[in-house]
């Protein structure tokens, strides 16, 4: 006689097993927060003379102030990182060509960008800091910001943008006060300088922003 198969989806006899899942409702507590204020600009600036300058990393940590008085200002930025340097020169038009240079060779590989207007076609020069070299470090108030960071070559009226990233001033860090404005500026405003200057001279001046008085 033929065995009678078995039924596999008939329920099997005796207790079943209950098993409690447990939903992940991660951590318990909130998580540590940041409490520096980070940001990342692009700043734009013109010559208003040929230039050849060395930039250093105060250059950059004072580019944004607050007038403390109308001669004396105070640093926004605890902390900088230089990310780009990009840079338009009028084209020549039949004149003399235009050349800009940007040469950033400090502790670090061979890192130089250069371009010359020729005919209606104005020169345009892009640098990044090398990675691990000097310019692409952060840099804070104190020792080490008088380091040179890059070299900038241009003719006048040349268009120069910086884009940084920059830490903030806050409670837990200390405001450096930075040599004198132009007299006239007005307390508790906020001014840009000029890049290659700390309020007083420079001839890369800002575009965007009200001039210094």
């Amino acid at each position: 006689m033929e065995r009678q198969r078995k039924n596999k989806s008939a329920p099997k006899r005796g207790r079943t097993k209950s098993v409690l899942r447990v939903r992940d409702e991660g951590l318990s507590h909130p998580p540590p927060t940041d409490p520096s204020i980070r940001v990342s600009k692009r700043f734009r600036f013109q010559s208003n003379a040929s230039t050849d300058v060395t930039l250093t990393a105060a250059n950059f940590l004072q580019l944004l102030v607050c007038a403390t008085s109308a001669a004396a200002s105070a640093r926004l930025f605890s902390s900088v990182r230089l990310v780009k340097i990009e840079a338009w020169a009028n084209p020549a038009l039949g004149g003399a060509n235009s050349e800009i240079v940007i040469n950033g060779t400090y502790d670090g590989p061979a890192n130089q960008s250069a371009d010359i207007s020729m005919g209606v076609t104005p020169a345009h020069v892009v640098w990044h800091p090398a990675p691990k070299s000097r310019s692409a470090l952060w840099y804070s108030t104190g020792a080490g910001e008088s380091d040179p960071m890059l070299d900038l070559y241009c003719p006048v009226d040349t268009i120069v943008d910086v884009t940084i990233e920059a830490i903030l001033m806050n409670a837990n860090t200390a405001t450096g006060t930075v040599g004198p404005m132009p007299a006239g500026a007005t307390p508790n405003a906020v001014y840009l300088c000029t890049l290659d200057g700390s309020g007083v001279g420079g001839h890369l001046v800002p575009v965007d922003w009200d001039p210094l008085p």
